[in-house]
């Protein structure tokens, strides 16, 4: 069950792993979880990115920087 979970990530709009990747070190490891992150996988990638924007700090900014 645990390795289908992580697995499901792999399902995730690329903005939104892009934005786990550029995350600083340093960052705070309960920041993000695989945990929040779950309900997104079962999501099309519009809903996921607008999910995302509601769910992940600062996730909203960054795509807005990544916009302009």
């Amino acid at each position: 069950m645990r390795i289908t979970q992580i697995l499901a990530l792999l399902r995730l709009a690329l903005p939104i792993l892009d934005y786990i990747r550029t995350l600083p070190p340093g960052t705070a490891e309960r920041f993000v979880t695989e945990r929040s992150l779950r309900p997104l996988t079962h999501l099309k990638r519009a809903a996921q990115l607008t999910e995302a924007a509601r769910i992940l700090p600062g996730y909203a900014r960054s795509r807005h920087r990544a916009a302009s």
